[in-house]
């Protein structure tokens, strides 16, 4: 028994201990100090337990605070703003059903302690600022940006906001706001006007921009907005701290991406260079082979270090696909680095190959049981009775043409197999590195790594048999196991660390593929020589001396011949010589 309690008393002691570390929460090394207060619905004793908690800790710095769906509302928020420390570093406040009445009061109470306040980090997202209440919130947003000299991160996604917002932000950055990070994803209301705001802004700040990362995703930003950002982007010395740019999920076409690459040429320096190298998110737009070249051309430039083109809307990508990403790889493994870094090149969730799950198997009960399996059923009865009638009709009247398997393996699609194949883009991407130009020289002097995501791109072993043969070719002449890696998780049709396998499993690999190359050239080869076969029966067939020329030997030839009517003929000739003369 007094085992039993002195455990129990353990596990209590354990348990406050936990509860004790998710409540307050102090990092080894570091001296901010987290009080994680999420998830409580009560307004009241969430305030009461901060208040508290605030208390204990006096007049410590670096206070990290996090009131995330605790239900404040603007009531809380306002009770918030009066025991709120002057040395909060980070307040995240999202999803409290605020408003922007009850925001511009607190950031009026916030850019009135300005000078005591040393704020870095606000999250409001998830709350619904789209009611107009003349226009208060966006001048206290403006106000707040100015007047916080440490203010560093703004996160604002999901917050229904308008281009009043984004001219708000537009001048806070004119103003020199020493904001380094901007969310302002999953705000379509944004749109191109929000988004030439903020690009206007950033080009008046002349010097003083201090944005690292912009988040702009899903902002049902178009052609236009992006020309108006490149504008922006086109003064290196005013964006050159600027690291990321996500403009993922917009409307984005490939004349977008184009003046994208216009106003980051025309920003390089002297040496065609940029002061940071950029990580581009172009992906879920409406891009095609050609957007994509022009993004890949970054990459080569040396522009661009990372670039996503995942989930592409029109999913049509075309040989250009292949084209520009072979070529971009290739530039950037021969671009000489001093340091040694890696570019990263995603392509996840684009259907790239041709692997096709296999179809569920349906018994007979199943297939009937359904309506839809009914119809299918009685369709596939017709059509094989519409069949077997043919091939009876084709067996008498001799038109039927025989099943030939030109390969042996007794498959008669393979035809169309072969067809499904050749329209894999990856196995094309293979093709187009094992047999590129390459400066051999530059590529042995560099140390530009390449990494190929491809996720979800619907691999089959024969696309990973041919990437497997582009890699041994690469690595034969950079000197590097690692110049190319690629990531082919969650495909189905291969396995996940296929390409991790070292060196024998890439060989084996590319045996299989050049084994695979020489078959098909024996094919094509094989169906040249039975075209030509067949196209010189056809004309022995369509040239027959005895359908053309038949003689026959039943022909009587008569030598009586009629005297009327050849002293008729001879009269008549004479009658038209007296005439004529």
């Amino acid at each position: 028994m007094l085992h039993s309690a002195y455990c129990q008393h353990f596990v209590m002691r354990f348990v406050l201990a936990a509860l004790l570390l998710l409540t307050i929460h102090r990092p080894v090394g570091c001296s901010t100090t987290k009080l994680n207060l999420s998830y409580r619905y009560d307004r009241k004793e969430t305030l009461s337990s901060l208040s508290k908690s605030i208390n204990n800790k006096g007049d410590e710095d670096n206070l990290s605070i996090n009131l995330d769906h605790c239900y404040l509302q603007d009531v809380g928020l306002q009770e918030l703003a009066t025991f709120l420390p002057d040395g909060i570093k980070s307040l995240k406040i999202s999803n409290n059903r605020l408003t922007p009445r009850g925001l511009t009061t607190f950031f009026s109470a916030l850019s009135s302690n300005a000078t005591k306040c040393s704020t870095n980090h606000l999250d409001f997202s998830f709350n619904d600022l789209s009611s107009d209440d003349g226009g208060a919130f966006e001048r206290g947003l403006t106000n707040l940006l100015t007047k916080l000299s440490d203010l560093e991160s703004i996160k604002a996604s999901n917050c229904f906001v308008s281009e009043r917002f984004g001219r708000a932000i537009g001048l806070g950055l004119k103003s020199g706001s020493p904001l380094r990070r901007l969310d302002l994803s999953n705000n379509p209301d944004l749109g191109d006007e929000g988004i030439s705001a903020i690009a206007a802004g950033m080009k008046a700040a002349r010097g003083r921009l201090k944005l690292k990362s912009l988040n702009l995703s899903n902002c049902k930003i178009s052609d236009a907005g992006v020309q108006a950002l490149s504008i922006a982007l086109s003064d290196s010395d005013n964006c050159r701290h600027l690291e990321c740019i996500d403009l993922s999920a917009n409307e984005i076409t490939d004349e977008g991406v184009s003046l994208l690459c216009k106003g980051l040429f025309a920003g390089t320096n002297s040496d065609g260079m940029r002061n940071t190298r950029l990580k581009i998110n172009l992906g879920e737009n409406l891009l095609t082979g050609k957007g994509i070249c022009a993004g890949v051309s970054l990459l080569g430039r040396g522009l661009v270090i990372e670039l996503g083109l995942d989930n592409l809307k029109k999913g049509k990508l075309g040989d250009s696909l292949v084209s520009g990403i072979s070529r971009g790889i290739i530039d950037c493994l021969s671009s000489c680095k001093s340091d040694e870094e890696t570019v990263v090149i995603s392509l996840n969730g684009n259907k790239l190959g041709s692997y096709k799950p296999p179809s569920k198997p349906t018994t007979m009960i199943e297939s009937v049981t359904s309506v839809k399996g009914m119809k299918s059923f009685f369709k596939s009865v017709k059509k094989g009775i519409e069949s077997t009638v043919q091939d009876t009709v084709d067996t008498i009247s001799g038109a039927g043409t025989p099943f030939e398997d030109s390969d042996g393996d007794g498959d008669e699609n393979h035809a169309d197999v072969n067809e499904e194949n050749e329209s894999c883009l990856l196995t094309s991407l293979a093709r187009s590195l094992s047999t590129a130009k390459f400066n051999s020289t530059a590529m042995l002097e560099s140390k530009t790594n390449v990494r190929l995501s491809l996720q979800m791109t619907r691999i089959d072993n024969d696309a990973a048999n041919a990437l497997a043969h582009a890699m041994l070719k690469l690595r034969s002449l950079t000197g590097r196991d690692d110049c190319l890696t690629i990531d082919c998780r969650l495909n189905a049709g291969v396995d996940a660390a296929i390409f991790q396998g070292g060196e024998e499993r890439l060989k084996r690999m590319a045996a299989r593929f050049n084994e695979a190359e020489e078959a098909k050239e024996a094919r094509i080869r094989r169906d040249m020589a039975g075209a030509k076969v067949r196209n010189w029966s056809s004309r022995s067939d369509n040239f027959d001396a005895n359908d053309d020329y038949e003689f026959s030997d039943d022909v009587s030839y008569n030598d009586d011949y009629d005297d009327d009517d050849d002293d008729m003929d001879y009269e008549e000739d004479m009658d038209y010589e007296e005439e004529e003369y």
